[in-house]
């Protein structure tokens, strides 16, 4: 039997002694030249080793396709790594939109309770000014001249629904808070009048809206003046000159702060 000598032992060997050796990349290498021994004794060395050469080339393209594979499988696991992560992130996004979802649905309802209150109040709130104009209207007939000329505007836009509600209830607090200050402090006026002996400048002293006393500069007529259903009524008594010019003189500080007397009139009762 020819012998072969490839990578430094005989091919003739038999198995038994290949085994005997114990060597594991030994028994590896008869393996892969199991079909080479098989073939020995019909081919030339050439051939032998050719096909040597083409089972390690098989077994290395084996090896990196094995390697590849597994590089790959560690890519796909990995990718399937990252979904799973952007799966579970995206649960909790979808959680937090049904959270924030219920949220805004209840902050909606709040929203639309609160306008519905709001309308409501709006509503009665309108239905008060509306009943206090249409008390109010008649009364300020009753108003003196300096303060009537003083809120003729807001005087003049009452009892027009169509304005805006704000602005109706500024103007009847104006009228309300004026009135109030009249009504507490003494008013001084003067007004030009029309006379038996024509026009004549008088001076008018306003106690509140209750009473008023009148005097012409010459204190040749003098009278006092009380508010009725309609209007302030005037009645001349020319007896009152040197009280109503004293007390004016007083109210003005013309004379100093002393006591002095007015007559009421049971008219103004």
């Amino acid at each position: 039997m020819s012998k072969i000598k490839m990578r430094g032992f005989p091919l003739h060997m038999t198995l038994h002694q290949f085994m005997n050796r114990k060597s594991l990349p030994f028994i590896s290498a008869v393996i892969l030249l199991s079909p080479v021994l098989q073939t020995a004794g019909q081919n030339t060395p050439e051939t032998v080793q050719e096909k040597w050469l083409e089972r390690i080339e098989i077994q290395k393209t084996i090896s990196a396709e094995a390697a590849d594979w597994e590089a790959e499988k560690q890519q796909l696991t990995n990718l399937n790594a990252i979904r799973l992560k952007e799966i579970e992130q995206l649960d909790q996004l979808l959680a937090r939109s049904k959270t924030l979802r219920t949220e805004n649905r209840k902050l909606l309802e709040n929203k639309q309770a609160e306008a519905e209150e709001f309308s409501e109040r709006r509503r009665q709130l309108a239905q008060r000014i509306d009943a206090f104009e249409k008390k109010l209207l008649p009364l300020v007939r009753k108003l003196p001249a300096p303060l009537s000329e003083k809120l003729s505007t807001e005087i003049a836009l009452l009892g027009q629904p169509d304005r805006p509600l704000q602005d109706r209830y500024r103007d009847l607090t104006v009228i309300l808070t004026e009135i109030g200050d009249f009504n507490a402090t003494l008013t001084l006026d003067t007004e030009i009048r029309e006379t038996e002996d024509g026009r004549s400048e008088v001076d008018i002293l306003y106690l509140g809206l209750a009473r008023a006393w009148y005097v012409n500069r010459t204190g040749t007529r003098a009278g006092y003046g009380i508010p009725t259903s309609n209007a302030w009524k005037w009645t001349e008594d020319p007896s009152l000159a040197g009280q109503v010019r004293s007390a004016i003189a007083i109210a003005s500080k013309q004379d100093p702060p002393a006591f002095t007397a007015l007559t009421l009139h049971p008219e103004g009762r």
